[in-house]
């Protein structure tokens, strides 16, 4: 969420404006203070807060490749 000159969220806010087909998993170590200006609070993003197990890790990226493409679809 968290990265220097633009942040996820507008990472994420650009692509789907543009109606790019990207998939998104949130994942931060910052405290939840930190991510209320930064964070996917109120959005439909998966959002993975550390620290996780690798089985949550693999649990939710199985669930966001089995989600449902937002945006435009690849073009490849």
């Amino acid at each position: 969420l968290v990265m220097p000159k633009l942040s996820g969220m507008q990472l994420f806010d650009s692509a789907q404006n543009q109606g790019y087909g990207v998939r998104f998993l949130f994942t931060s170590g910052y405290a939840d203070a930190d991510l209320s200006k930064a964070g996917p609070e109120g959005q439909d993003v998966p959002f993975l807060r550390k620290p996780w197990t690798v089985a949550e890790l693999l649990r939710t990226v199985r669930d966001v490749i089995d989600r449902p493409l937002r945006g435009r679809p690849d073009r490849s």
